[in-house]
């Protein structure tokens, strides 16, 4: 990697995270923590209403598959939580969330709109969980935001106001989600709540699909429901942040609901294990452009660009009706961890459940993994790694018959130009400018020849864990490495380590000061992997 592009990527972290003034939680920086009797304790859910309820369409993969219980509140900083004032003058609010019983927390916000320099942490304390900082770049005009999710059964809401600032901030937390399954199926450190066949994307057998990978995001819809989707290049390559998912999964949503949407992106084991992954990597809100029910497809733009270290890649496309040989899926089964499925058979041309649906390519059977209920939406590529479709349904489930190994998918081809009026067709986003482009190629936003001189091109897999982190952090790579470097938000090497080749290091960051730092490593192959890390 070229000391040109390790430099932008540091410089836009140090934007986006100096931005906000912070580095972590000042609570936790601070020792501050909001008392239990203040404690916003919320009501129990019915679940064994729910659990009928869910009993018929739970495998029904036409409808974003439910994971949570959504509650109304009206908690704000006016009529709820704690004040601190901070020894410089800055001010400090807190509430802390219970549901008891959750596996999962996440919450939706109304008349949000921060000041610059304030912004809002979520955690719990007790697995070092974090999300945030949001900030004021989080705003929009009709002042909806959405949190990701946060596992355990407590949210801390905190939020920090610098002793400068000149306007104020409103915000009011609208709606709780209690997550009743899902993230708690196994031990926190564990995940893996879909089918225990499923082959998870780190594990050897998708070792060929590291870069679409990145494309593939989990959807929280609605604030309770999951779904799955990719973001797919433009023929001007200008990362345009379009996401393509299903129809069906934006179904009775309006241009204000979409607001609250929530897409999470590289929540993955680091390797072959149900090992839990990040959810702080996500995109709130969208805008959907494009749709129609011939191929069930639904193709919005997300509010924000994709952040450069998040490592995004905009998947290529071909929109020929030409049968696929063979076929893999990328998708979050039941808003798991991210996983891979294969397909060796010829698809079949094919129609599904409804006069709309017309133009679909049928999986005769899955060869190695299975869908299920909240991948829908997922792509569909060819042998070539070109996206060809989204998965509308089928009735592949963890534990069906071997005749029932078979699912559908709406066809890139009917999306890409069907549609009475051109702006519901995707060729009028993703080709704006008609060059008749029938296959694009992907594109890398961080590796591109326009970023970097370098000539490895693709960076090896990294995953560190915990992160955030206060004492030690192991670091986690699919190949053997042998050197650790360690850069601070200036660029400056802090840390320089040659090891003996291997596959898992732990690194003491004791000595570190609370902060956002940058660890790259080179393995055997002399490629390079760069990812964030947080120190408490």
């Amino acid at each position: 990697m070229s000391i040109k592009y390790l430099l932008i990527l540091v410089f836009t972290l140090m934007f986006e995270f100096l931005n906000a003034q912070s580095n972590a939680p000042i609570g936790l920086q601070n020792h501050i923590q909001p008392s239990n009797a203040y404690a916003i304790k919320m009501p129990a859910i019915p679940i064994e209403q729910i659990k009928i309820e869910d009993e018929f369409v739970d495998n029904v993969k036409t409808i974003p598959w439910r994971f949570g219980y959504k509650m109304s509140s009206t908690i704000n900083f006016n009529t709820s939580g704690e004040w601190h004032t901070l020894q410089d003058g800055s001010k400090l609010w807190q509430v802390k969330i219970v549901c008891k019983d959750a596996q999962s927390i996440n919450i939706q916000f109304e008349n949000y709109h921060l000041a610059k320099g304030s912004f809002i942490y979520l955690y719990n304390q007790k697995n070092n969980a974090v999300l945030g900082p949001y900030t004021h770049e989080n705003n929009i005009p009709e002042n909806i935001m959405a949190s990701s999710i946060l596992v355990g059964d407590e949210m801390i809401v905190e939020y920090f106001e610098p002793n400068n600032i000149t306007t104020s901030s409103t915000f009011e937390i609208s709606n709780v989600v209690h997550g009743y399954r899902t993230f708690g199926a196994k031990s926190s450190a564990s995940f893996g709540s879909s089918c225990s066949n499923g082959n998870n994307i780190n594990c050897a057998i998708g070792s060929n699909w590291q870069i679409e990978k990145r494309s593939v995001s989990m959807i929280v819809v609605g604030g309770s429901g999951f779904c799955s989707g990719s973001l797919l290049n433009n023929v001007q390559q200008d990362t345009t942040p379009y996401l393509m998912t299903a129809n069906h999964c934006t179904q009775g949503t309006t241009s204000n609901s979409l607001l609250s949407w929530v897409f999470v992106f590289n929540y993955e084991s680091p390797n072959c294990n149900n090992v839990n992954g990040n959810l702080n990597q996500s995109i709130t809100g969208a805008k959907l452009v494009a749709a129609n029910k011939k191929s069930d497809f639904g193709l919005l733009i997300l509010n924000k660009k994709i952040p450069l270290w998040f490592r995004p890649y905009f998947s290529a496309w071909n929109n020929l009706d030409s049968i696929p040989d063979s076929v893999v899926c990328i998708h979050h089964p039941l808003g798991d961890i991210k996983k891979i499925s294969f397909a060796n058979n010829k698809c079949q041309d094919s129609t599904y459940t409804d006069k709309y649906t017309s133009k679909c390519w049928k999986i005769g059977h899955w060869d190695n993994g299975i869908t299920e209920p909240a991948s829908s939406g997922s792509p569909l590529y060819n042998k070539y790694h070109e996206f060809v479709g989204q998965l509308y349904g089928g009735p592949s489930f963890c534990g069906c018959n071997d005749s029932d190994k078979n699912d559908y998918f709406g066809k890139f081809s009917v999306s890409f130009f069907a549609d009475t009026f051109i702006n519901l067709a995707a060729q009028h986003w993703l080709d704006s400018s008609k060059t008749g482009t029938s296959r694009m190629v992907g594109f890398d936003p961080g590796f591109s020849n326009s970023i970097t001189e370098t000539k490895y091109l693709q960076p090896s897999e990294m995953f560190i864990f915990p992160n955030p982190a206060i004492e030690n952090i192991t670091i986690q790579s699919n190949k053997l490495f042998s050197e650790i470097q360690v850069f601070d938000m200036l660029g400056r090497e802090i840390i320089h380590l040659e090891i003996e080749n291997k596959k898992q290091h732990t690194l003491s960051i004791s000595n570190l000061l609370k902060g956002i730092y940058i660890i790259k490593i080179k393995n055997i192959d002399n490629e390079i992997a760069v990812s964030k890390l947080s120190k408490f």
